[in-house]
């Protein structure tokens, strides 16, 4: 990842990189707003109950 640029990334998908040091938070200061997370599916009358429960789970976590 070394000298590949700056990126703007949620704590949880860079976790293990800034634990190793291999990523450098930068900008700290600034407020960049909201995050916002949308779940694409093909249109179906029912969502199968195990995708029905991911987006759940995952709607659960970011609503702490």
């Amino acid at each position: 990842m070394a000298n590949q640029g700056i990126g703007r990334f949620t704590e949880t998908n860079v976790k293990s990189a800034l634990a190793r040091k291999q990523l450098q938070p930068i900008l700290q200061e600034c407020d960049w707003g909201d995050y916002f997370l949308y779940a694409l599916y093909p249109q179906q009358e029912a969502l199968p109950s195990r995708t029905r429960l991911l987006l759940e789970m995952i709607a659960d976590s970011f609503a702490s």
